[in-house]
């Protein structure tokens, strides 16, 4: 078989359908030079610093933490709704334990409970509420 034998034939075989012509196939676009700018992850929020070693921490209901500093005749609180408050120590007080401090807008009754860990805070101004928490 000639080198013109073979072409006829194939031409024949293409004109009869019996050998498929390769399919045309899209251009492949090229890769970008420079690859897509990565993203920075998130920001992790710093911890909350460490309360004063003279505070107590006391975990309330609704996830509300309030430090108290206790100093003779006073209570600082910090993480009440209003802000931080500056509390008077009350005559009361049902056990040696337990004591109350208030201001015009706050009450909190501390050393309650059986074992004198328990407090409740009291938010005078409305709308009035009250916290119950636990020191630890």
């Amino acid at each position: 078989m000639n080198g013109r034998s073979l072409a006829a034939i194939t031409a024949a075989a293409l004109a009869a359908g019996c050998v498929a012509r390769a399919p045309d196939v899209a251009p492949v676009p090229p890769l970008p030079v420079d690859p897509p700018p990565v993203s920075a992850p998130e920001p992790v929020p710093p911890a909350p610093p460490a309360p004063p070693a003279d505070a107590v921490r006391y975990r309330c209901e609704g996830e509300r933490v309030l430090l108290v500093r206790l100093r003779e005749d006073v209570a600082q609180v910090q993480g009440l709704p209003q802000g931080e408050e500056t509390l008077l120590l009350d005559a009361g007080g049902v056990t040696p334990q337990q004591r109350v401090f208030s201001n015009p807008g706050v009450r909190m009754e501390i050393g309650l409970g059986d074992r004198g860990r328990e407090a409740v805070v009291q938010l005078l101004q409305p709308p009035a509420s009250e916290l119950r928490c636990v020191a630890g």
